[in-house]
């Protein structure tokens, strides 16, 4: 629950998660971070939690709306994501 309130209250971060239309279910969230030291930049992390919802577009569309809150609440220019080589998609 502190861990919660942080993230409400940090207005360095910023978090939406993802639930599929057709189900309604939760199937993962997305993260956007200022960069320190650049404020027109974002950092986003993306995590679609269920297997049976990967593939289908979830990230990209999270990754686009963050990036739109980003770019209409912190003047936002730049995305950066960081993928892992192990991310196979």
């Amino acid at each position: 629950l502190e861990n919660q309130r942080a993230w409400r209250d940090d207005e360095t971060k910023m978090t939406f998660i993802l639930v599929e239309a057709e189900s309604g279910r939760p199937v993962g969230d997305v993260n956007a971070f200022r960069v320190e030291g650049d404020a027109r930049a974002v950092e986003v992390s993306v995590m679609v939690a269920e297997p049976w919802a990967r593939g289908r577009g979830h990230g990209r569309d999270a990754v686009r709306c963050i990036a739109l809150a980003a770019r209409e609440l912190w003047g936002a220019e730049r995305v950066v994501a960081k993928i892992a080589r192990s991310n196979a998609r």
